[in-house]
């Protein structure tokens, strides 16, 4: 059975809100029939006070104009998909999507020649390992 997990830099108010989001992600694709069933099961990381968790804050530091992220924690949230048939690493994008907002892309190729010029700062800096 693979799985999927998500080590992220969570504001402790904000976790039980983002793990909902992965189980209504997770409902939603099962109700489409991406896969039967996608477990999720979240909890706090081993990597906290560790050097992933370092990582995480320095990433966001950089993101976000030398802030830190206050009153924030590592969690882990591990994904494990029944029943899916496809690309892991498109079901990890999608879930990806709830850690990072999509960016806005022009129209014109020539316009994104420079990608870096469009990226947008994680909402909550973020790891991931796949296991298959």
């Amino acid at each position: 059975m693979p799985s999927i997990i998500f080590t992220a830099l969570v504001p402790t108010t904000e976790f039980d809100s983002l793990v909902a989001q992965f189980e209504n992600l997770s409902a939603a694709m099962a109700a489409q029939g991406r896969f039967d069933s996608c477990g999720v099961v979240a909890a706090e990381s081993r990597a906290r006070g560790g050097e992933v968790d370092k990582q995480l804050r320095a990433i966001y530091r950089e993101q976000h104009d030398e802030m830190d992220l206050e009153d924030a924690d590592v969690y882990d949230i591990t994904l494990s998909p029944q029943g899916y048939a496809g690309s892991l690493n498109e079901l990890t994008m999608w879930f990806a999507r709830l850690l990072t907002p999509p960016a806005t892309l022009p129209g014109e190729a020539a316009l994104r020649e420079n990608d870096e010029l469009f990226e947008v700062p994680d909402t909550y800096p973020w790891t991931v390992s796949v296991r298959p």
